[in-house]
């Protein structure tokens, strides 16, 4: 995949970017604020070690960056792109406060479900849109509405129900990120504009969406969370996301159809279906536009073996307040950026080998990147309630404390698996 900010320069010399608003009846009256939960590149103060090695990933991506490319990937293989892993921390009142959105809130959740669907619970900005922060946005009261009026059916525990409530969510948003990257490709190889055309066709049209990507993001999303790390596959899952499903208004539930033998098939309809729309009638061709049957269309689609999320910032918007959810409720981290190394950890660490030295500096600069499941960030009870551990490579593990009075990490101790503890 390309940077986003490379394509951005090809679409503006076309002509392919907008001012258009937001669209409104999504994002609603945005009561919360958006707190950034992974950087991509191409976010201001992104910051990349160039010199890890094929062991830092314990497996996965091994990186080559240059000022033409991020992120190509050497490693070919599903585990290179590792699953974002974010930490969600309930604190012991959740339960007293939680049930408010099966009240009064709750119906006016669902009834925003009824009419907008999974995007009533988070949303993407399109980054052919100019002046707003393009990225994913994932509404914590929809995490929140998902996991307790869906997905509590399963028996879960709340924790596991909330990141799978998440994870479902920012599926379908990826699925939008990914639908976007595949029309920027279209129209940088036709020369034409495509997405702006074509929104501006959906919204004068009822629905006022593309009913084909709400299908496929849907689709995508029950896809993706069958996949899910062995954490998010509790029994009930799958009929608890499908009864959601039924849920939604038209496009939405047609995912219900799609299935293995057709997910292609499908993907190439989406793909014309923005080619035809951006037309401006459902019954003409754009002439400019390659439309063959024999094109592969679903090569364009960045989804194989998974939306790289890895390019797309994304948000989770605090809206607690808004639902009367005290603040400090929940902790949630996507990125941890701000370590001070205690006395004790540096006397340790200058103890290790110079490699130890440098992975433990590779692992910071990954948890400023994102948190994800190669690092393997757990609670560490030992060292108390605020207490992590985290994986410097095969041997070796790091300890941490959040600090809430002063919002930041404290690393406090680094050893192999045995001195640590972990056997």
């Amino acid at each position: 995949m390309k940077r986003i900010s490379e394509i951005r320069k090809g679409l503006d010399h076309i002509g392919a970017l907008t001012n258009l608003p937001p669209e409104s009846d999504h994002i609603g009256d945005q009561q919360g604020a958006p707190i950034l939960l992974h950087r991509s590149p191409e976010s201001e103060d992104w910051d990349y070690d160039e010199t890890f090695s094929s062991e830092d990933y314990l497996g996965g991506s091994i990186y080559s960056i240059d000022e033409h490319s991020y992120g190509k990937e050497v490693a070919n293989s599903q585990s290179a792109l590792q699953d974002f892993d974010p930490i969600f921390e309930i604190g012991p009142d959740i339960d007293e406060y939680v049930n408010v959105l099966g009240g009064v809130s709750g119906k006016e959740i669902r009834k925003s479900v009824e009419l907008h669907g999974v995007d009533a619970l988070g949303y993407y900005l399109s980054f052919h849109q100019v002046g707003y922060q393009w990225g994913v946005y994932v509404k914590w009261s929809g995490v929140l509405y998902l996991a307790n009026n869906f997905l509590n059916a399963c028996g879960a525990p709340l924790n596991y129900r909330i990141l799978a409530a998440f994870h479902a969510i920012l599926s379908h948003e990826l699925f939008h990120f990914a639908t976007d990257y595949m029309v920027s490709q279209l129209e940088l190889f036709t020369e034409e504009v495509i997405w702006k055309n074509a929104k501006e066709f959906h919204k004068n049209n009822s629905p006022n969406y593309c009913l084909n990507e709400e299908k496929m993001a849907n689709a995508y999303m029950l896809k993706a969370m069958r996949s899910a790390k062995p954490a998010l596959r509790f029994k009930g899952k799958k009929q608890a996301l499908k009864r959601f499903v039924e849920l939604q208004p038209d496009g939405y539930r047609l995912s219900l159809e799609v299935n293995r033998g057709n997910f292609g098939d499908e993907l190439a309809k989406l793909a014309n279906c923005y080619l035809v729309d951006s037309s401006g009638s459902p019954f003409t061709y754009n002439p400019h536009l390659l439309h063959t049957g024999s094109y592969d269309w679903p090569a364009l689609f960045p989804i194989y073996p998974k939306v790289d999320w890895r390019y797309c910032p994304i948000h989770l918007v605090d809206d607690s307040e808004r639902f009367n959810l005290p603040s400090g409720l929940i902790q949630f981290f996507g990125t941890i950026d701000n370590i001070k190394e205690s006395d004790t950890f540096l006397k340790m660490l200058n103890k290790e080998s110079k490699i130890v030295q440098k992975k433990w500096f590779r692992t910071k600069q990954k948890l400023r990147s994102a948190i994800t499941v190669g690092l393997d960030l757990k609670k560490w009870p030992k060292l108390g309630a605020d207490a992590y551990s985290v994986r410097v490579d095969r041997s070796y593990r790091a300890h941490l404390k959040y600090d809430k009075n002063l919002t930041r990490w404290i690393a406090v101790e680094i050893g192999d698996h045995k001195s640590m503890g972990h056997g």
